[in-house]
């Protein structure tokens, strides 16, 4: 599990799915324009306190080629 950093660019609560575009720390690969995820989030309450355009840090557990967000902070 790593912690990775990134943007919310959408959120479904009723799924309880949140979609996050990688934001690469610093200023290295800046022009390079990484591709927006979807993943489970293990907790649903936590959507509630995030919107799109957020920037947040978050870990994410893969298992059986599910993607789930096990922990996410906003930043």
């Amino acid at each position: 599990q790593q912690t990775r950093t990134g943007m919310v660019t959408r959120i479904d609560r009723i799924s309880g799915t949140i979609t996050i575009k990688d934001v690469p720390d610093g200023t290295v690969g800046a022009n390079t324009s990484p591709a927006a995820e979807e993943f489970k989030v293990q907790d649903g309450s936590r959507l509630n306190e995030l919107h799109a355009g957020d920037r947040v840090t978050f870990a994410v557990s893969e298992s059986s080629g599910t993607k789930t967000v096990t922990k996410i902070d906003k930043k």
